[in-house]
């Protein structure tokens, strides 16, 4: 009986290279993730600070707005900001 080539020999180095190939994906898809996450992270801690930073402004010229008019209501002047923030955000500055 005669020993005929098949294709069982190349299976061995064949699904390795399937392997190497899965794992590599895996990597980069990871890496390419965990880049758009962080981005997207920066992306909204930048708005976070800068939402932040015109409530306390409109807090501050609220303030010095009561100084001058004693019926003036810090409240209504900021609550549209604080409203935007709770409603992006989550939760209120």
């Amino acid at each position: 009986m005669s020993h005929t080539p098949d294709n069982d020999a190349a299976e061995p180095g064949q699904g390795r290279d399937w392997f190497l190939l899965l794992a590599t994906f895996i990597v980069c898809t990871a890496v390419s993730l965990g880049v758009y996450f962080v981005r997207l992270n920066l992306e909204v801690d930048r708005e976070r600070e800068a939402l932040t930073e015109r409530l306390v402004r409109c807090r501050e010229a609220g303030r010095a707005a009561l100084g001058e008019q004693p019926g003036a209501s810090l409240r209504n002047d900021c609550s549209s900001i604080e409203a935007e923030f709770t409603s992006r955000f989550g939760y209120a500055r």
